[in-house]
């Protein structure tokens, strides 16, 4: 099934290429989108859009268009309509479904084989790893982000 791709349409793609997981297709090509759009997508831009066209609903997901005041989910405010997941929170959801990048999926199993001192330590020079302390420390958090990351899809 093919989706209309609009200029100015942002997809996260469920999975990071080179630490990013969404981008915006802007007069016909591909930008990386982070919380600003920054560099262009220096890959095949059609092979983004197949990833586009074929995983919507599925792994790919449509979070706005930057013309209608698009923000990105690190500015929303979680409403039950739109709950916010932080993007340190996506990466850990990709790297829960195997899809996250090399560095993140070898930095996370690095902590979870580090010891407390040592994960403090980890923590401490990549102030990203609180999703893992929280995953590890706060019951029911896993299945509320889960259900945060269901409503957005």
């Amino acid at each position: 099934m093919t989706h209309s791709i609009e200029n100015g349409n942002v997809y996260d793609v469920g999975q990071t290429i080179n630490g990013v997981s969404r981008f915006v297709h802007l007069n016909g090509k591909w930008h990386y989108f982070e919380d600003r759009i920054s560099r262009e997508y220096e890959y095949d831009q059609d092979s983004l859009t197949r990833v586009v066209n074929e995983g919507l609903n599925d792994e790919v997901t449509f979070l706005g268009n930057i013309f209608d005041q698009f923000k990105t989910e690190t500015t929303k405010t979680e409403t039950p309509e739109s709950p916010m997941v932080q993007s340190d929170e996506w990466e850990f959801v990709y790297y829960k479904r195997g899809t996250a990048g090399s560095f993140r999926t070898a930095l996370y199993d690095l902590y979870w084989r580090a010891d407390f001192v040592n994960q403090l330590k980890l923590e401490s020079a990549f102030p990203q790893l609180w999703v893992l302390r929280k995953y590890q420390q706060e019951p029911g958090y896993w299945e509320d982000l889960q259900e945060r990351v269901h409503r957005l899809s």
